[in-house]
């Protein structure tokens, strides 16, 4: 009984992770019908930015967050009134998908030029993500715990913002029937470019408290932007209560019929790369071996290796 119930706890945490990023599409697609396809690498960017700056530049880990969400939403500002805003003012859907997805590819190769392709894991302070509680025979994960209460606060105030201030009262006025919320004096640039960056913190958010369960790579985002795309499409697109409860469905289905959940079950400790948070002078983790397939194997004296189990033919002899 205890081993379903941390299955389902593993499903659950990775189902947090699907949770907000499909909030966070769902949010946009429902007020502008707009499909942002770079909500995975601009978390992902937040989540480079709180841990580099708190990490490697000696920032405190509340400060590199906070100016983290910072550059992320004044980020996402420029982006919506640079690249976005100018396509909606023409009404045509496809383009506007198309220049999401440029974004998406510009951001990636930023990234990759400034932290590189190395895998990287930077330490949280007081190496939370290493607590570990038994209750019975079921494990805890204190970083897990900080992931769920961070999500439920992260919900909580989405919620708040959207049924009791006027931002969110536009933003359903725009979700129901935008002609008649635009006759209704409701500034549409305004609620589309707050939307946006209300979206892009909830994604950046996400990219912060898993930065410590993932691996920090210029895509380590990608597989959640993915699952919280079919969390938004289980969920309707159209719901965000159906977003959330989509991606939370996919992460405890995930784990159910066998797939790995976001975290550390099952992966060896000799197999993480790259412990940027270490002490000065401990070793590294070895990296794994790299197989080379059969097929393009060569053995000594250039012959071709076998394959498949069977033997090479022999080299000819020249004669004399």
């Amino acid at each position: 009984m205890v081993e379903y119930i941390q299955i389902a706890w593993q499903g659950l945490v990775s189902g947090f992770a699907y949770a907000l990023i499909g909030l966070a599409l769902v949010m946009v697609y429902k007020t502008a019908r707009i499909l942002n396809f770079a909500a995975g690498t601009m978390a992902g960017i937040s989540g480079f930015l709180a841990h580099w700056w708190a990490a490697e530049q000696d920032m405190p880990f509340g400060v590199a967050i906070l100016f983290a969400m910072i550059m992320t939403g004044a980020g996402t500002y420029v982006v919506e009134r640079l690249t976005v805003r100018p396509l909606v003012k023409l009404g045509d859907f496809l383009p506007i998908v198309i220049m999401t997805l440029g974004v998406e590819e510009f951001l990636a190769n930023v990234s990759l030029l400034w932290w590189g392709g190395t895998a990287r894991r930077y330490r949280v302070p007081g190496d939370i993500d290493r607590i570990n509680w038994l209750i019975g025979d079921f494990r805890l994960n204190a970083w897990h715990l900080v992931v769920a209460i961070t999500t439920f606060v992260t919900l909580s105030i989405v919620g708040y913002i959207i049924n009791q201030t006027e931002l969110g009262l536009g933003m359903k006025a725009f979700a129901e029937d935008q002609d008649a919320a635009k006759l209704m004096g409701i500034k549409e640039s305004t609620v589309s470019i707050w939307t946006w960056v209300l979206s892009a913190l909830v994604g950046g958010v996400t990219g912060i408290v898993f930065a410590p369960v993932l691996f920090l790579q210029q895509d380590y985002m990608n597989i959640i932007f993915i699952k919280g795309f079919v969390a938004a499409i289980l969920g309707g697109f159209l719901s965000l209560s159906g977003g959330v409860a989509g991606g939370l469905l996919l992460g405890d289905a995930g784990v159910l019929v066998g797939e790995q959940p976001a975290g550390r079950a099952g992966v060896a400790e000799e197999d993480r790369v790259e412990d940027l948070g270490a002490a000065p002078g401990a070793a590294a983790p070895a990296a794994p071996a790299v197989v080379v397939p059969e097929e393009v194997q060569v053995c000594d004296r250039g012959r071709p290796a076998a394959r498949h189990g069977v033997p090479s033919p022999p080299r000819r002899r020249r004669r004399n």
